[in-house]
C-alpha cells in the first residue's frame, strides 16, 4: 500500500483538508486491517 502524504507533513496543512487526509488515512488503515 503507498501513503502520498505522511501524518506529520498533514499537520502543516489546512483544517479542512487535513480533516480529510484523516478521513482517508482512518479508511485505508481499516481496509488493510480488515
Amino acid at each position: 500500500m503507498y501513503i502520498p502524504v505522511p501524518f506529520e507533513d498533514a499537520r502543516f496543512r489546512k483544517p479542512k483538508q487535513r480533516a480529510g487526509l484523516e478521513t482517508l488515512y482512518a479508511g485505508l488503515l481499516i481496509s488493510t486491517i480488515e
